[in-house]
């Protein structure tokens, strides 16, 4: 028996007669009874019960046919979702660092993208070792990792190692996000000791080789936060920045428009010194397609008015 057998006695049950599902199913009404006979004797029960007016599903029928109804749905989302309805369908999978640059980078990707082309977007955020791993595995066309510097040996032998290019698209010092009303907002230059007292957001499945971001702290003898939160959802950090008036969190460089809307501002730590790297990670000999070098070029444009934002 397999999904047409299926779709025979689904059909014979819609009519409720064989000759008009014979019909329906573009086939002769001996070869459509045969086909019932043979699976109600493969399956050993008696799907329907022939009368003078049709055919009626037995009890047992209807429990099958309620399966197979399940079954052939099934199927079709299953088509729906994995099956390419022709050669003009693209899927781009693409797996970048927590970073809303990025992120504004991917929306005027989406908006440039013309009316008439069909895409399926798998778009996802990861630390670097799953970003690697996406591209490594083929689960991710590309993707954007982001480690510091001082690591550099570390992943470029990891990339190696699972024959991957790479190209560095963005180097920066970490910063501090806050809430315009936390009172280190009045500061150029955030004192470290003073965040002793405040609340660290720290994305609790980021990690840069085995240390969180917030990690670049690492040389220094002062006490971390009396508080941590740690998230899991890029979305929550809004809220809490906004409503926790002494919260904070390291990032990179971030879109002024962005923090003007929602009420936020960035601010160097002089401790935090170490260089960060955003880097393009990709299959050796990967060509690259015209939807793949549209969103590299808005990630490019974005880190240009970031440098241009902040002086880089």
């Amino acid at each position: 028996m397999n999904f047409q057998h299926l779709k025979y006695i689904v059909e014979v049950d819609n009519t409720g007669s064989i000759t008009k599902a014979a019909q329906n199913l573009f086939m002769g009404q001996p070869n459509l009874s045969k086909a019932i006979k043979e699976i109600e004797n493969e399956m050993g029960i008696t799907i329907f019960n022939r009368t003078a007016k049709g055919v009626k599903a037995t009890r047992i029928g209807m429990e099958f046919i309620t399966y197979a109804r399940k079954l052939l749905s099934q199927m079709d989302e299953f088509e729906t979702i994995f099956k390419a309805t022709d050669n003009k369908h693209i899927q781009f999978k693409v797996t970048i660092p927590r970073a809303t640059y990025c992120s504004v980078a991917f929306t005027e990707y989406m908006n440039e993208l013309s009316e008439s082309e069909r895409i399926k977007v798998y778009f996802r955020e990861a630390d670097a070792h799953s970003a690697i791993a996406d591209t490594a595995s083929g689960d991710s066309d590309f993707s954007v990792i982001r480690y510091q510097a001082m690591y550099e040996d570390y992943f470029r032998s990891l990339m190696n190692d699972k024959e991957l290019d790479y190209d560095t698209i963005f180097e920066f010092k970490m910063l501090i996000m806050m809430s315009e009303k936390n009172p280190l907002a009045r500061y150029e230059d955030v004192p470290y000791p003073f965040l002793r007292d405040h609340i660290e957001i720290i994305h609790g499945d980021y990690n840069m080789h085995g240390v969180t971001v917030s990690n670049i702290r690492r040389d220094t003898e002062i006490d971390p936060p009396a508080k941590t939160i740690y998230i899991y959802d890029r979305g929550s950090q809004l809220d809490i920045l906004q409503n926790v008036e002494n919260s904070y969190m390291w990032v990179s460089p971030v879109p002024g428009e962005f923090l003007q809307r929602h009420g936020l501002v960035v601010r160097p730590c002089s401790i935090a010194n170490e260089i960060t790297k955003d880097v393009v990670v990709y299959k050796h000999g990967k060509t690259f397609h015209s939807h793949e070098n549209l969103f590299i070029k808005k990630l490019r444009e974005q880190i240009e008015e970031l440098k241009v934002e902040m002086s880089i």
